[in-house]
């Protein structure tokens, strides 16, 4: 569902466990904002910053290029040739 999400250029407002890999995606590449679950409150407060962050004026995560620019089949695609390539250059250099 995030990476839909992502497609139509909503950021993530991602409610669950820390260390998760949608929190780390959240984290690292920007595309949203985290809430640990199990407190309403937390919850809360995270919406209210949010919303204060939209209403002073400070850029909205906009996801989608980040997924088209890291997640495409073309980068997929060329992610599996760079690593073909690594392991044949290792498999050549450890036989000779």
């Amino acid at each position: 569902k995030a990476y839909f999400s992502m497609a139509a250029d909503k950021p993530i407002l991602y409610v669950g466990d820390a260390g998760s890999e949608l929190q780390l995606l959240v984290k690292e590449r920007e595309v949203g904002w985290f809430c640990e679950g199990g407190s309403p409150e937390k919850l809360a407060l995270r919406i209210d910053r949010i919303c204060l962050e939209f209403e002073s004026g400070h850029a909205i995560p906009r996801p989608r290029n980040l997924m088209i620019n890291n997640f495409s089949p073309e980068c997929s695609i060329h992610g599996y040739c760079e690593l073909i390539d690594r392991l044949f250059e290792l498999n050549f250099a450890t036989n000779w």
